[in-house]
């Protein structure tokens, strides 16, 4: 019986520097300037113009979408979901990533839609748009 003890014992030692991991990692972020950003008109017409070439919700198109759109430069999620129409920005570059593509997330302040600062995590290609599959950016 005493087995399962310690067992639970290191389970929550284990927890706790966890924890502990996590809570230095968040000040270490927060001590570190952020860039504030904001989307160019010109932007914000090619990510629309993005959406009505590529309409609809299934996951293949969205994630088409995004990598299009991360080959013209960077975004933050909240773009992406404004414009782009994706509902979960993370879980496309994510499934981007296994398929091979070097996608880069930063911390970035933004003004939200009602005027007030958010923080969002901005995504960007760490390789250029010319050495990825498809060449030019913009290209399907």
């Amino acid at each position: 019986m005493s087995g399962g003890r310690k067992g639970a014992g290191r389970v929550a030692a284990m927890r706790d520097s966890r924890t502990t991991m996590v809570v230095r990692q968040r000040r270490k972020e927060r001590a570190q300037p952020m860039q504030l950003v904001s989307a160019t008109p010109e932007q914000v017409a090619f990510w629309e113009g993005l959406y009505k070439r590529l309409p609809g919700v299934v996951v293949e198109t969205q994630e088409q979408r995004l990598l299009m759109a991360l080959r013209d430069g960077p975004l933050t999620t909240a773009e992406a979901c404004r414009h782009l129409d994706i509902a979960c920005p993370r879980a496309r570059a994510s499934s981007l990533r296994k398929q091979g593509y070097q996608i880069a997330m930063t911390w970035v302040l933004q003004h939200g839609p009602q005027g007030a600062l958010h923080r969002y995590g901005q995504y960007s290609l760490t390789v250029p748009a010319g050495e990825l599959p498809g060449g030019e950016k913009g290209a399907p």
